[in-house]
C-alpha cells in the first residue's frame, strides 16, 4: 500500500508520525507487522529474560530498528527491556511491539486506532489533515479514564504529561468531562458483569510500583456484580455510553459497538413482547431501533470504512435484525406520513398465502389496558380505531382508516 505518513519531530515529544495529506475517516494508515511476540499465562509477568530472549531472535536489522525506538524512564536495568515496556501492545495474554505503530504519540482523542481484531492495522477515526500528528491512545479505553486516572498511568508508564485536547480543557469543561468517564468507567464494568471498579488505588500509581504484582492485582481485581443486569439495563446502559462518548469527542469503533449493542437489546425487547402479546408493538421503540442501528452502521462505516470487516459485521446485525419480524413496521416507518398521529403501537396480523396482511393500530390507553391484562387482544381489535394496511412484502402501500 501507499505509504500517506511521514515520521518527524514532534515538538516536545521527540518523533512522531504525520499525515502526508489529506487522509479521510476510515482509511487504512498503515499495516503493521509483530515484531517480539511473548506467549504468557494469564497469571504470568513477561520477564527482563524473556524480552530478552525474544530480542536476541531478532534479525541484525530489526534489533537496529527495534534499539531506535522510545524507551521511557522506567526502572529496568537494561535498554532493551525498558524499550519493550515502554512499547508493547498486548493481545490476549500475549505481549509484542508493533514496529511502525510504536512510533505513535499518544492522545486521550485519538485520530487514529488500531482493532485488536485486526492486529496490525491502523485506521483514520477521523479525517486528518495534511501536516496533522496521527496519534493512537497507549491504553485500551481511554473514554474511561478521568484527568486525573490519566496523568497518573502516563507518568507511571511512559513518564509524560499529555497535552492533547482532553487534557487542556478549562476546570469547567474538565469537571464535566471527568463525571462523563466515571460514569462510562461504571456503566462499562457493569456491562462486563463486574462490580465497578475501585479507582483509589490510582491514586498510589507510580514509576516504581507501577508493575509490581501487588499493583497489577489491585488494578485488575473484579469483583462479580451480585445481581446481572436486566435486559432493560443493558439497553439503557449501552445507549447512555453511546451518548458519553459522542460528547466526549471519541469517535472509535467503541461508538458503534455501544449503538449496536443497544439495538440488538432493544431488539430483543421488543421481539419478547410480540411473542408475548400477539405481535404487537410499540412505534416509538421501533423508531429508536431504526435510529440506532443507523448510527451504529454509520459510525463503523466512518471509522473502518465502506469495506471494513466490523462494518459488515454491524450490517449483517442489522440485516438479521431486520428479518425478526420488524421489516414490515420499519418499512412503514420510512414512508413518512403512513401512520395516524393518533398510533401509538400497532399488532401484526398474517394474512392468508398469497393475501396481504392486517396491521391493527392501538391507541396508548388500550396498549396499556392490554400490557397489564385487563383487556384481551380480541377486544382490543373491537374498540377504538382500527387502520389496516397491506404488508409491505407485497410493496403496496394502500391506506384505509375506519374511526369506532
Amino acid at each position: 500500500m501507499a505509504i500517506i505518513y511521514e515520521i518527524k519531530d514532534a515538538p516536545g515529544k521527540g518523533r512522531g508520525v504525520f499525515a502526508a495529506q489529506d487522509i479521510k475517516s476510515g482509511t487504512v494508515i498503515m499495516e503493521d507487522r509483530k515484531m517480539m511476540e511473548i506467549k504468557k499465562e494469564p497469571s504470568q509477568l513477561v520477564t527482563e529474560r524473556d524480552v530478552q530472549q525474544a530480542f536476541k531472535a531478532l534479525s541484525k536489522r530489526q534489533q537496529e530498528q527495534f534499539m531506535q525506538l522510545h524507551q521511557g524512564d522506567r526502572p529496568y536495568p537494561s535498554k532493551v527491556m525498558r524499550i519493550f515496556v515502554a512499547n508493547n501492545t498486548k493481545s490476549g495474554n500475549n505481549s509484542f511491539i508493533p514496529l511502525n505503530t510504536a512510533m505513535l504519540n499518544h492522545s486521550c482523542l485519538p485520530n487514529a486506532e488500531m482493532p485488536d481484531s485486526e492486529e496490525g492495522v491502523l485506521y483514520a477515526v477521523r479525517p486528518i489533515a495534511k501536516g496533522e500528528e496521527i496519534c493512537q491512545s497507549y491504553y485500551s479505553s481511554p473514554w474511561c479514564a478521568t484527568k486525573r486516572q490519566r496523568v497518573s498511568v502516563l507518568q507511571a508508564y511512559y513518564s509524560f504529561q499529555c497535552t492533547c485536547e482532553a487534557c487542556t480543557r478549562g476546570p469547567a469543561e474538565t469537571a464535566i468531562s471527568d463525571a462523563r468517564r466515571q460514569l462510562l468507567e461504571i456503566l462499562s464494568t457493569m456491562k462486563k458483569g463486574f462490580e465497578p471498579t475501585r479507582v483509589s488505588w490510582m491514586d498510589k500509581l507510580n514509576a516504581a510500583n507501577a508493575e509490581t504484582p501487588q499493583m497489577i492485582m489491585a488494578l485488575t481485581a473484579k469483583r462479580n456484580l451480585q445481581r446481572p443486569l436486566t435486559l432493560h439495563q443493558q439497553t439503557a446502559y449501552s445507549f447512555l455510553m453511546a451518548k458519553f462518548c459522542q460528547a466526549e469527542g471519541s469517535y472509535g469503533i467503541n461508538l458503534a459497538k455501544f449503538y449496536l449493542d443497544a439495538a440488538v437489546h432493544l431488539a430483543t425487547q421488543v421481539s419478547a413482547t410480540m411473542g408475548e402479546y400477539g405481535n404487537l408493538i410499540v412505534i416509538s421503540s421501533a423508531r429508536i431501533l431504526h435510529a440506532w442501528m443507523q448510527a451504529a452502521v454509520v459510525t463503523a462505516k466512518m471509522v473502518r470504512g465502506a469495506e471494513g470487516m466490523h462494518n459488515n459485521g454491524v450490517r449483517l446485525q442489522w440485516e438479521s435484525i431486520i428479518n425478526t419480524g420488524l421489516e414490515s413496521v420499519l418499512g412503514l416507518l420510512e414512508r413518512a406520513g403512513v401512520m395516524s398521529s393518533k398510533a401509538f403501537s400497532i399488532m401484526l396480523e398474517s394474512g392468508a398465502p398469497g393475501q396481504s396482511g392486517t396491521i391493527w393500530v392501538v391507541d396508548e390507553r388500550e396498549c396499556r389496558r392490554l400490557l397489564r391484562g385487563e383487556v384481551s387482544l380480541s377486544m382490543v381489535a373491537k374498540v377504538n380505531y382500527k387502520e389496516y394496511l397491506p404488508c409491505f412484502l407485497t410493496n403496496q402501500v394502500k391506506r384505509t382508516l375506519t374511526s369506532k
